[in-house]
């Protein structure tokens, strides 16, 4: 007979469960930003980036959940090839 009860098996399990569950959003958040963090590199609001989102004036956007990732090479390529329009250069001119 084993000295573990079913009950602290179950616990066991959960607990890995939840670990496994941590390391895996660890590992999906990274390579990618938090509208947040898009928000807060471009000194802006995440309601911005919404607002940007929903006319398709935004980077590509992955939903996870409830949230929204963006991956950071499609950030960088969509601020890069804002700063590098003819319209924003008339306008620095």
């Amino acid at each position: 007979m084993s000295n573990f009860s079913s009950q602290q098996i179950v616990g066991d399990l959960r607990k890995e469960k939840m670990q496994d569950l941590q390391v895996n959003e660890r590992d999906l958040s990274r390579g990618y930003y938090s509208i947040a963090e898009c928000a807060r590199r471009l000194a802006t609001t995440p309601q911005t980036i919404y607002k940007w989102m929903g006319k398709g004036e935004f980077a590509p956007v992955i939903k996870v959940g409830s949230t929204y990732r963006v991956k950071t090479s499609d950030f960088e390529s969509w601020v890069n090839s804002i700063l590098t329009s003819p319209s924003i250069n008339k306008e620095v001119k």
